[in-house]
């Protein structure tokens, strides 16, 4: 669970008891609003407002890799699909793919209020056929 307010992600247990605090320099700043599990199951993705950085990190917060991009303008949320990308709901510009290096792949509709367009974005994911829903 982001826990936005206190910069770290909390490890809850399967009986949703608290385990453990998750910290590293990317939850730092109170602004990362998005975490998913990376492709291996091993890793956590992040993404943060502020920054505009897409961090990923192993389950005991070591840095694996981190970039920005200049198309990022108000990232909200995260998610991998199955190929490893990150998909980045972004609140400025809509829904981004990038390789796990950071190169831009895709860019999927616009803001806006018309068919194909987001007014606003709040969450994403990745079914495990690929499907992005928004």
């Amino acid at each position: 669970v982001v826990d936005t307010s206190n910069s770290r992600i909390k490890v809850l247990t399967s009986n949703f008891d608290f385990s453990h605090h998750i910290n590293n320099e990317h939850l730092e700043g109170r602004s990362v609003t998005g975490v998913c599990l990376g492709t291996s199951k091993d890793s956590l993705v992040t993404v943060n407002w502020r920054t505009k950085m897409v961090a990923e990190m192993s389950l005991e917060g070591k840095q694996i890799g981190a970039f920005t991009h200049k198309e990022l303008i108000e990232p909200i949320a995260v998610a991998v699909n199955p190929d490893g990308d990150f998909v980045v709901a972004d609140n400025g510009v809509g829904v981004l793919v990038f390789e796990p290096c950071g190169k831009l792949i895709r860019k999927i509709g616009k803001k806006g209020t018309e068919k194909g367009e987001f007014r606003d974005l709040f969450s994403v994911c990745v079914s495990q056929q690929g499907e992005i829903i928004v």
